[in-house]
């Protein structure tokens, strides 16, 4: 009697006849693990590649958002109260009582303001209320001030104007508005018995950035 011979390769399995009533006939070829694993990862990679080029194209044909185009402009405005303006990396001017932009802020002539006197601020119009420097410089609360302050902001006002002017930088829209100078002149000629009285309370503001315009002779 014919004996059946098998045998097992590492990389695949075949069956193979003794001669005989088979002979003629092609013995079944069994595709190996290894093989089958081949083709699935051929198969995975080519569909990855389509559909990676596939989501490029329709990308690429997609419009990109403004923000992610237009550049980041500088801050103009410090919003409508002392926290907003803090949290937004804004400055409180000492000496126009105004929360500024960075731009705007002009930092050696309001330490300049700071120390030509020993300046005193009041909750109250009759000075029994003090209010410190430190609490001052928070930008929290609208307060009192001498008239002699008072001459003294309009003066400092004129320089920041007058050195933005010539460094061309931007000015904040309070003393850019020709309104306080005019109010300055008014309040520079008047008469005071006292410039130590209280008859100034200062509030506080929330001015734009703007920059100066200067129109050429004719």
């Amino acid at each position: 009697m014919p004996h059946h011979v098998s045998f097992v390769s590492p990389e695949y399995s075949h069956s193979v006849e003794p001669q005989g009533d088979n002979e003629g006939k092609e013995s079944p070829v069994m595709i190996s693990p290894i093989a089958r694993s081949h083709w699935l990862y051929v198969i995975i990679g080519v569909s990855t590649i389509a559909m990676t080029s596939v989501w490029l194209i329709h990308a690429s044909s997609m419009p990109l958002l403004q923000d992610d185009l237009a550049p980041k402009r500088a801050l103009s405005q410090c919003g409508n109260s002392s926290v907003e303006a803090a949290a937004l990396g804004c400055y409180f001017d000492i000496m126009s009582f105004s929360w500024l932009p960075p731009a705007c802020f002009d930092e050696q002539l309001t330490h300049e303001f700071e120390t030509t006197e020993d300046w005193q601020w009041f909750l109250d119009q009759n000075g029994t209320q003090p209010v410190s420097k430190e609490e001052v410089l928070l930008g929290e609360r609208d307060l009192f001030v001498s008239s002699r302050y008072h001459k003294h902001h309009c003066t400092f006002m004129w320089k920041k104007l007058h050195r933005a002017l010539g460094n061309g930088h931007l000015i904040d829209s309070y003393i850019g508005n020709y309104n306080h100078t005019v109010h300055c002149e008014q309040m520079l000629l008047s008469e005071d018995a006292d410039s130590a009285v209280l008859n100034t309370r200062i509030f506080r503001k929330f001015p734009s950035c703007l920059s100066i315009k200067v129109q050429p002779a004719a």
